[in-house]
């Protein structure tokens, strides 16, 4: 009798320490709207929670050449601070990003992203979303081989442990997954330079645009149960996880 396959190990709620250095979850979309009015009506409706607001660089560029150019159709030109949490702003899009704080977990996130949401609605600035996204990147000051689940193998000859960044698309469910892992990375922090491994997966997904209100947190939920799923079981290695002191 052939044997059933194991059940998928349980997922932890926590690792020690976090090694997420920033996680965003992005809203791109279509609009009716001015390019150079967007940010301030988004400012307008969520100033009670991101009070502090300043511009940035991709400010200066005319809106013309930044939306022929892919790198920079999306940018955002204003950055608005809140407690935790800073709202990236630009004229075909959003995101949220991690202030100066660690990871203040998914539930904050969630919370937030539901808030502006809820204050945008009344605008009507949101005429089709485009691509909704959710992205983590996490660093590991240890070698790449050392943390992750992913070989190199050129001539047949493993070359994991050499410099390198290697860039993959795949799809996990509904969702098509940038996933880049960087050896030998450099992280400047407030304890000095650290070196490692840098693992970056960005997760796209679409939406209906007539259930974009009703679904959009939702549809992040399930993102995030993807990647965890897919961060746990299937990039970081089991005995790597074990030293991080997880939480179930």
């Amino acid at each position: 009798m052939s044997e059933l396959p194991s059940p998928p190990f349980p997922l932890p709620t926590r690792i020690t320490p976090c090694s997420i250095v920033n996680a965003i979850t992005e809203v791109r979309f279509q609009t009716d709207q001015s390019p150079t009015v967007v940010p301030g009506l988004v400012y307008s409706a969520v100033r009670d929670r991101f009070p502090k607001q300043a511009e940035l660089g991709q400010a200066q560029i005319p809106d013309a050449a930044r939306a022929k150019m892919p790198e920079l159709r999306y940018a955002p030109t204003v950055v608005m601070h809140g407690e935790f949490l800073s709202l990236h702003v630009g004229p075909r899009g959003f995101f949220l990003g991690m202030g100066s704080r660690e990871y203040p977990g998914w539930s904050v996130y969630r919370e937030m992203l539901a808030w502006v949401l809820a204050q945008l609605r009344p605008l009507k600035l949101i005429k089709t979303p485009e691509r909704l996204g959710l992205r983590y990147s996490d660093f590991f000051g240890h070698p790449l081989q050392t943390c992750l689940q992913i070989d190199l193998l050129i001539g047949g000859r493993s070359e994991i442990d050499q410099p390198l960044q290697v860039t993959s698309h795949l799809k996990r469910q509904n969702h098509i997954c940038q996933v880049q892992i960087t050896n030998h990375a450099l992280l400047e922090s407030a304890q000095g330079t650290k070196q490692g491994c840098l693992l970056d997966v960005d997760m796209g997904f679409t939406v209906d645009p007539q259930l974009f209100w009703e679904q959009a947190v939702s549809l992040f939920d399930q993102a995030h149960k993807v990647q965890k799923e897919m961060f746990f079981r299937e990039l970081l290695k089991p005995t790597f996880l074990a030293t991080l002191n997880p939480e179930y």
